[in-house]
């Protein structure tokens, strides 16, 4: 499956990531700190580098 990566999109992950991603790991999936850290780090390191690919098309 292949997605296109646009800005609205990257805004749309990281709105989600700065405002709901911390209860959903935690309350929802009920991950261990370590456990949403890395998925968090995870995102982030990956919105960064869509980011980065986006800048430079």
């Amino acid at each position: 499956m292949e997605i296109e990566i646009t800005q609205g999109l990257l805004d749309e992950i990281n709105m989600f990531i700065n405002t709901r991603a911390v209860q959903v790991l935690n309350d929802d999936a009920e991950l261990s700190f370590p456990a949403m850290a890395f998925v968090l780090q995870s995102l982030l390191d990956a919105v960064d580098e869509a980011q980065e690919r986006l800048d430079s098309d």
